[in-house]
């Protein structure tokens, strides 16, 4: 087959008339607030998961953080998470029967990644799916939160600030209002059960928090990470797992009781969205301009 010749002076002007197109609709779509390429953004500080403190009021690490070897990293796809297993306090330490693992995992500017979730992982690692994504509510403690009346009316969903712990030994910023994710008050923890080769059973649960938004399903991290109209994309994979509790109720009770204490400090550890929107963060905003 003959390739037409880029010496012709109709393939000139076709390809001429193509690059002119390409740059029109580049800036077409830039003004029609359409944002095809993601940047990376990061938490304030740049503070990592691992930050988040090892103890609260009422529950406690157990145990040294987990951290994988390098090609399950790799696979992975971050080297900012933490794994981490708690139990609640007691008189005597720890209560060993509420042992809870922690998995909080965060990515930025990748827009064709696929949320590694239980349902993949524990599978891919040899153990059998009972049951898959039963949705179960969060009931969260609020009696510290204040809803946030300073957010844009153009943000749907409500935004609460959070406290951080009024003891200097569970926190390095004491006593701090922090913007929770959007929505955290009504997110539902997706549960599936799993039996490993013992036949023990195993409770996972998780959801999300992507671009400002706590959401419940890989989809959802989608729509709100890669929305078009976003400059920049990340999403924060909160995982509870045990072997312990009695079935999802259980396991969502726990979480519930964990992210009561915790939301302050796991917010701390993303981007506060509402400061990206506004154009005020990160420092080089696009949006800065638009919002002066």
């Amino acid at each position: 087959m003959n390739l037409p010749s880029l010496k012709r002076p109709s393939v000139l002007v076709a390809a001429v008339i193509l690059g002119a197109s390409a740059v029109t609709f580049g800036f077409g779509l830039k003004a029609a607030g359409v944002y095809l390429r993601k940047l990376p953004i990061y938490p304030a500080d740049n503070r990592p998961t691992r930050k988040i403190p090892a103890e609260s009021a009422n529950w406690k690490a157990v145990g040294p953080d987990r951290r994988e070897k390098q090609e399950v990293e790799e696979v992975l796809g971050t080297e900012n998470y933490l794994s981490r297993a708690y139990a609640r306090k007691n008189d005597k330490g720890v209560d060993m029967s509420t042992l809870l693992d922690v998995h909080i995992a965060y990515y930025t500017g990748q827009i064709d990644t696929v949320p590694h979730v239980p349902d993949r992982c524990f599978v891919g690692a040899g153990m059998n799916l009972v049951r898959a994504d039963i949705l179960m509510p969060l009931n969260l403690n609020r009696q510290t939160w204040m809803e946030d009346t300073t957010v844009p009316a153009n943000l749907k969903g409500k935004v609460f600030r959070g406290l951080t712990s009024t003891n200097s030994a569970w926190t390095d910023a004491l006593g701090m209002r922090v913007r929770l994710p959007i929505d955290l008050d009504k997110v539902k923890l997706r549960v599936s059960e799993y039996r490993d080769k013992n036949d023990r059973r195993i409770f996972a649960g998780y959801f999300f928090i992507a671009n400002g938004t706590a959401v419940s399903s890989a989809e959802d991290v989608r729509l709100k990470s890669f929305d078009l109209r976003a400059d920049y994309a990340y999403y924060c994979k909160v995982q509870f797992t045990s072997t312990l509790v009695t079935g999802p109720e259980d396991l969502a009770r726990q979480a519930s009781e964990f992210l009561g204490e915790f939301a302050p400090e796991i917010a701390r550890c993303v981007p506060d969205w509402i400061e990206v929107e506004s154009g005020r963060y990160p420092a080089d905003n696009p949006r800065k301009t638009a919002n002066p």
